[in-house]
């Protein structure tokens, strides 16, 4: 089987209930079968998430944003 790179973001901000035992159940069978695999949990990142001009301005990107 070809290793594949896997991104897995788990978007709920409570990372203890169903949503975040799903997202480490399927991360554990990720790196079982020896995939490459990158975590994101979106309640770990710190950043705005207000527009604050809408879509009227590009709003620059908050470093974690960058780095995910």
């Amino acid at each position: 089987m070809q290793k594949r790179k896997i991104l897995l973001i788990l978007g709920h901000t409570f990372d203890q209930g169903f949503c975040g035992r799903i997202f480490e159940a399927y991360a554990k069978g990720v790196e079982a079968a020896g995939h490459e695999i990158r975590k994101i949990k979106l309640g770990d990142l710190k950043f705005d998430p207000i527009l604050h001009k809408g879509y009227r301005e590009i709003q620059e990107l908050e470093p974690d944003l960058k780095k995910a």
